[in-house]
């Protein structure tokens, strides 16, 4: 089951969390599958009465614009059993604005939806992130890097290797399928502590160093649990 249509069938059984991040590389086709999830809450309107969608203006997105959202999800949904707000380009929440978001996803209310869009995670301060559930949704020409993170994390160690092996071989896009397997360990981060953590480890020895690719990765391999 793909993310969308993970989190729409959460949508259509009322099982949502309060906040969600999504980022990838096209944050067009990421507000789609957010107003999908804003249009099953509303039982599937055309007309969204009980979303609200912000965007930066000139280019930063200030705490008045914060106010108005907590003045906006404290009200009672119309339609709808939650009142969803959509962020898109929340790299450009200001600083002010990013701490006076965090207080709200502290103390959420009952009926509060909130989904951030961004391209990279690390364009938001590590507080905020904290209180998100994270997915990454990779470009419509990236499913089949995204089919093969899938299937690497259920494959044993050796089969692992063997992926590995073969993107490397291919000269595959090394980064997106790192960043695909990660949006997936990243639904579970208690579980997937370690090779999270590990990873962070290799991909920057492979980044920053002229290492070993495939040592780099195969290490990580091991941080998995059997």
């Amino acid at each position: 089951m793909s993310i969308n249509e993970l989190l729409l069938t959460s949508a259509k059984n009322n099982q949502l969390a309060h906040s969600y991040l999504f980022y990838g590389p096209d944050q067009n086709q990421t507000l789609t599958s957010a107003q999908q999830l804003a249009s099953i809450l509303e039982n599937n309107q055309k007309v969204l009465i009980d979303c609200k969608i912000i965007e930066a203006v000139l280019d930063s997105i200030g705490i008045n614009q914060v106010r108005e959202i907590n003045n906006f999800l404290w009200r009672k949904p119309i339609l709808s059993l939650r009142r969803t707000l959509i962020i898109k380009n929340a790299g450009s929440l200001t600083a002010q604005a990013q701490n006076a978001l965090l207080k709200i996803t502290e103390e959420p209310p009952p009926h509060g939806f909130i989904i951030l869009i961004v391209n990279k995670l690390e364009e938001l301060l590590p507080t905020l992130l904290s209180r998100f559930q994270k997915h990454y949704f990779p470009a419509i020409n990236q499913s089949v890097v995204f089919g093969e993170a899938q299937k690497f994390i259920k494959a044993s160690k050796i089969e692992k290797k063997n992926i590995i092996k073969n993107l490397l071989e291919d000269e595959g896009d090394l980064g997106e399928f790192v960043k695909s397997v990660m949006g997936e360990l990243d639904h579970d981060p208690i579980k997937n502590f370690r090779p999270l953590k590990a990873m962070l480890t290799y991909w920057s020895n492979i980044s920053q160093y002229n290492t070993n690719k495939k040592l780099q990765l195969e290490a990580w391999i091991e941080s998995f649990p059997s």
